[in-house]
């Protein structure tokens, strides 16, 4: 090291470094040149250690030349920035680069022959989560993603850009100041959660969605610098948007001026952002790194995620074209021929599914709640306008008839869809209509006639009768069935959700709009009372039980949990009944005041429980903008009934924040529409989905040993990869050969025959080829053991594929079709309780460590929730104490629940 610096610090030109570069190089197994406080060195420098390696490690800041030699190695490797790593002769990049070998396994073989040898370093290559050893994870803030699309960054640069100097120029224009005020709001919500709240940043998905049809790839960026230049942002904006709203005398005013100042800063750093994709805000940042005010390993979850972020965005973004799926019949064993129960499945990969893009096949009930909530914002803004005088403005008149026209047009849009979906595939429209869970979802498109007789009321009395009565009946006759089949029909815990709540909403609608529409007043009074009564019996039974399963249940499936807001929904919509049809004002306002404060613990389950919010965007997310548009319905009715400052500011706010949840839901169902991730097939998912993810473990561990094999330096990583396979192997086919097979055999006596043939085979050859690794580990040379090696497992792992892949088409879709949920909980009990402990704390561990995606993490742990929320703190003991800290460090921070007594975030639960 001492001679290395030597060689470097007499050197006084490039030409100089570059010839003793040449040398050293040649001669260290791996040098790396770096900076102290470099967050990308020191990342660099810790990968390198944790593999077991010497690092020859040459700190500018120690070099009297550092200039020097920084040119020399520009020069010599065409790479602007530190790190600069070789390993053995060979320039590799930097710490991306070196991040990309250790993701794809790459860099254990170039590194075996720089390998040390000893217990320190075995050691230090088991820090984990729980690790008292390992450095502390350290992120974003809130929810801000750890790794952005530089491409949508650049595109909220430009956005920003431009309505920051618009507001300089026109300074003295009431509505920029307003137009100011929302780009303030804008990048406070980018600043607390990314771009998921943020208009800007969403037409920035949507122009970059648009732009992958023509071969654009994104850049990926460090999530923290980000944060840091929208917090800048906010503070440009905040400062601007205040100085503009304090003084409108005049265009001239001081405040105009300082508020113009503020906005032109900040119009610059964002057009450098936009323009030449250089972000003031990221240097600031840096500088703070090297001042010690923000930790130097705050890219460590960048770092170490960004090369599985990408690899995601190849496999989601890649399309296959292997065609429609194929269809397979299995006959009963005791009944050769054909019978009206056999086994009936189609043969569908997960890519097959991601590219079945149909708008009408795939236009399923569910996504008629992104029309009815642009009707029931229509609605809003109408009521709002006739209810309150104060905010009768001509603007807002023509907002409210521009949304009722719009959200016309969208409905009758869905209703074509649906409609030719009913006459083209009338199989999948059955499916919805005897399934417990969507069934009341056929009440949707009557409730938006109910929307519909609203908005047409003043205009057409006629066709606003005609929307009602077909509504309101349709959504009472729905009612009737669903709560039919409640009682006689067999129904399990796992039937109960929210959406038993959409016809008791309808049944209120229609009492809130028969008055209306009336015209002959008493008669129709008494006719509205019926459907409040039906609706508030409903209401009193059905509320408190799906609040209870969600106050208990451990609602494993992120993408329904927005459906909670119809909570809120349920009695807002009772208060507006309760109005329209004259009913007690403390009534009204308790039911107002319920909704009101169960929208306050929603709010909380955003942050800090990050309840809210996990995943992508998915249709249920209208679920949000439903719940928002009801309560500002019941804001307004409110504000009528007791007209003071305070109902004012309530109902502004509610009408505000149910518009500005309704643009961002329209902006990322364009963007989901753009990137064909909705009119799909669901990513159906249960309990019983960890056989199908320790399945895609094992896909990732193959290739992995594969190229261990191919060399002799890759033997020790080979010896550690197949004893890792060996156990899961152990582990796996041991669930399958004594409790899931039997169970799906009770279905189909000897459907599983073969695989447990297969299984008795691959112990046999898995101890013949574990012999062989031992072996060559011990042999010298390693050549007489390596061929026969290489082709014994080019055989096994070639059949152990195949296994998986026909395990997946012939005995999956028995357990996701004919086993009940319940029984789905039951197996994966018994799996993790019978399994001998010691093996459970090495499988869990080693399946989350070989799923390529963090989607396919969260949802391996979440299968066990679902089935035993009791054992999630046990389940999170194994995974702190055998993961990375940055991947433990990503799940606990998406399912809390996990923390282990002794950790950070552990919350009692006894």
């Amino acid at each position: 090291m001492d001679s290395i610096k030597e060689s470097l610090s007499v050197c006084k030109s490039t030409e100089d470094v570059v010839g003793a570069l040449e040398i050293i190089v040649k001669d260290t197994k791996v040098l790396m040149f770096g900076k102290e406080s470099c967050p990308f060195c020191i990342e660099a420098n810790s990968t390198l250690l944790a593999q077991g390696v010497r690092v020859s490690y040459i700190k500018m800041g120690e070099m009297s030349n550092s200039n020097i030699i920084h040119g020399a190695l520009k020069e010599h490797t065409k790479q602007k920035t530190f790190p600069y790593i070789y390993i053995t002769g060979a320039f590799i990049g930097g710490c991306n680069e070196l991040k990309s070998l250790e993701q794809s396994q790459a860099l254990d073989s170039m590194l075996a022959s720089a390998m040390e040898v000893g217990a320190n370093i075995q050691e230090s290559r088991l820090i984990t989560g729980a690790d008292v050893r390992a450095t502390p994870v350290v992120s974003t803030l809130f929810n801000f993603p750890d790794t952005l699309d530089n491409r949508v960054i650049r595109m909220n640069g430009l956005q920003g850009f431009a309505v920051a100097l618009l507001g300089a120029v026109f300074k003295g224009s009431k509505t920029m100041h307003w137009i100011v005020l929302f780009l303030f709001v804008d990048f406070t919500l980018r600043f607390l959660g990314g771009g998921g709240m943020s208009p800007i940043a969403l037409n920035g998905q949507i122009v970059t969605g648009v732009m992958e049809y023509f071969g654009s790839k994104p850049k990926f960026s460090p999530g923290p610098p980000k944060q840091f230049a929208s917090f800048c942002g906010m503070m440009f904006s905040g400062l601007g948007a205040l100085f503009l709203l304090l003084d409108h005398s005049s265009d001239d005013s001081w405040c105009n001026w300082l508020g113009a100042a503020w906005l032109l800063g900040l119009a610059g750093a964002a057009g450098m952002e936009g323009f030449l994709d250089f972000c003031v805000g990221c240097l600031f940042f840096g500088w703070g790194i090297r001042l010690g005010i923000f930790p130097p390993h705050v890219y460590t979850v960048h770092l170490n995620t960004k090369a599985e972020t990408e690899n995601t965005w190849n496999v989601m973004n890649t399309r296959l074209n292997e065609g429609p799926p194929k269809f397979h019949r299995v006959h009963q064993k005791s009944h050769p021929e054909d019978t009206l129960v056999d086994r009936l499945y189609k043969e569908k990969t997960e890519e097959q599914s991601r590219e079945d893009f149909h708008l009408v096949k795939h236009c399923k009930l569910m996504y008629s709640i992104c029309p009815l909530v642009l009707l029931a914002l229509a609605v809003v803004w109408k009521s709002v306008r006739d209810l309150n005088p104060f905010l009768n403005t001509k603007c807002l008149r023509l907002t409210a008839d521009v949304l009722a026209i719009l959200a016309i047009v969208v409905y009758c849009m869905f209703i074509a869809l649906w409609m030719a979906r009913v006459f083209m595939f009338p199989k999948k429209c059955w499916k919805e209509w005897t399934c417990p869970v969507m069934f009341q979802l056929h009440c949707v498109p009557a409730i938006g006639l109910l929307f519909i007789a609203m908005l047409a009321e003043p205009h057409t009395e006629v066709l606003a009768r005609v929307c009602f009565w077909i509504g309101a009946v349709s959504n009472l006759v729905i009612s009737v069935m669903m709560l039919g089949r409640w009682v006689f029909d067999l129904r399990d815990w796992e039937h109960i959700s929210p959406t038993l709540l959409i016809p008791t909403i309808g049944n209120f609608l229609s009492a809130a709009v028969l008055p209306l529409v009336s015209t002959a007043e008493d008669k129709d009074l008494e006719t509205a009372f019926m459907w409040f009564g039906f609706g508030f019996f409903t209401f009193l039974s059905l509320f408190p039980i799906c609040l209870y399963k969600a106050l208990v249940n451990s609602n494993s499936d992120p993408v329904m949990r927005p459906i909670l807001f119809i909570t809120v929904a349920t009695p807002a919509t009772a208060a507006a009944a309760l109005f329209a049809i004259q009913g007690p004002l403390w009534l009204i306002k308790s039911l107002f005041f319920f909704a009101l404060l169960l929208l306050a613990v929603m709010v909380f389950g955003f942050w800090p429980a990050r309840f809210f919010g996990a995943g992508k965007f998915h249709m249920s997310s209208w679920g949000y903008g439903f719940g928002l548009c009801a309560l500002t319905l019941g804001a307004s009715q409110y504000h009528t009934i007791n007209d003071c400052a305070t109902s004012r500011r309530l109902l502004v706010t509610a009408l505000s924040m149910s518009s500005w949840a309704c643009v961002v839901l329209v902006q990322s169902t364009i963007s989901a529409l753009v990137r064909r991730q909705v009119f799909t097939p669901e990513n159906k998912w249960g309990p019983m989905s960890f056989m199908r993810l320790t399945h895609e473990a094992f896909r990732d561990i193959i290739p992995r040993i594969t190229q261990a094999a191919a060399s002799e330096e890759g033997a020790s990583s080979l010896a550690t990869l197949w004893a890792r396979f060996v156990m899961l192997h152990d582990a796996h086919s041991w669930h399958e050969d004594t409790i899931i097979f039997p169970t799906a055999a009770r279905y189909f006596p000897g459907v599983a025959d073969v695989y447990n043939e297969e299984h008795a085979g691959g112990h046999n050859t898995i101890a013949e080829i574990t012999g062989l690794v031992t072996e060559l580990n011990q042999a010298h040379p390693k050549l007489q053991v390596l061929p026969h090696l290489k082709t014994l497992l080019h055989g096994f792992l070639k059949s152990m594929e195949d296994h998986l892949k026909s395990e997946e088409t012939h005995i999956q879709p028995i357990i996701r079709k004919y086993l009940p949920i319940e029984m789905h909980k039951e197996v994966i009990r018994r799996c993790f309780k019978e399994t001998e402990i010691e093996l459970l704390f090495k499988y869990v561990p080693a399946v989350l460590m070989h799923l390529p995606h963090p989607t396919q993490r969260e949802r391996f742990v979440r299968t066990f929730l679902w089935a035993m929320p009791e054992s999630a703190q046990h389940l999170g003991l194994m995974i702190s104490i055998g993961v990375s800290p940055v991947m433990w460090y990503q799940l606990s921070k998406e399912i809390p629940d996990i923390i282990p007594r002794g950790l950070p975030g552990w919350k009692r639960f006894h």
